[in-house]
């Protein structure tokens, strides 16, 4: 019973491109819902291994429910290159082109345009970062860009 279990999860998990965390919490949800299933299935009178093989027909075939779930959770790649590219790309856009800008408006005195412009790096980098669902992939390369704009200022 279980060695059949263990096979249609290890099937799934090929199907999968997550990270292992977020797979085995996957696999451990599918898990329990299979074991639900076939409970009940046992109190309709069927036996352990036939309830669990209903189950398992009912959940549908490994291969197939493996690649949905990777289509759902294919987003977590993507915003973990996007959550440790944005804050390059906001560092780089700071140094190059608003700070030489703000060089030029220096003579103003009693101007607040450079705490504005610190409010406004400190948002543009912290506010996305902490939208993420996945923002521990870009959370060490986040704040050590973060200071460095921050520090530019």
């Amino acid at each position: 019973m279980n060695e059949e279990l263990e096979k249609y999860l290890a099937e799934i998990a090929n199907q999968l491109s997550v990270d292992p965390v977020t797979e085995k919490e996957i696999l451990c949800e599918i898990r329990v819902h299979l074991e639900d299933a076939a409970a009940e299935l046992q109190e309709g009178g069927l036996d352990s291994e036939a309830s669990l093989v209903a189950a398992m027909g009912n959940f549908g075939d490994a291969r197939e429910v493996g690649r949905m779930l990777a289509l759902l959770h294919c987003d977590s790649a993507n915003q973990a290159v996007l959550a440790a590219f944005l804050p390059v790309a906001l560092a780089l856009t700071f140094k190059w082109i608003l700070l030489p800008l703000l060089s030029t408006l220096a003579h103003w005195q009693g101007s607040p345009t450079p705490f504005v412009f610190a409010c406004l790096a400190i948002l543009a980098l912290l506010v996305p970062g902490l939208s993420f669902r996945n923002w521990r992939y870009g959370y060490g390369v986040w704040a050590f860009f973060s200071l460095v704009t921050i520090a530019q200022l």
